[in-house]
């Protein structure tokens, strides 16, 4: 986060570049990945990814990013 400057909002909703691991594990404490079925096709899609999670995700790299179904925009 330093390198890139980027910052994502601590538990106190302040900025920060230095999170604990703990806090960004709670930003995928309720992310689900949920298997829809209609019409004889199945699609998957990842729920409730907190802005801040997706700013991690970015900072982790592509891997990390196809891992939840985000594709770099």
């Amino acid at each position: 986060m330093k390198e890139s400057e980027e910052t994502i909002d601590n538990q106190l909703r302040k900025p920060t570049k230095k999170p604990t691991l703990r806090w960004i594990f709670q930003l995928f404490e309720d992310v689900h990945y949920v298997k829809i079925e209609e019409d004889n096709n199945t699609r998957f899609e990842v729920e409730n990814i907190r802005p801040d999670g997706e700013t991690a995700l970015k900072l982790l790299g592509s891997d990390y990013m196809d891992y939840y179904l985000l594709s770099e925009s």
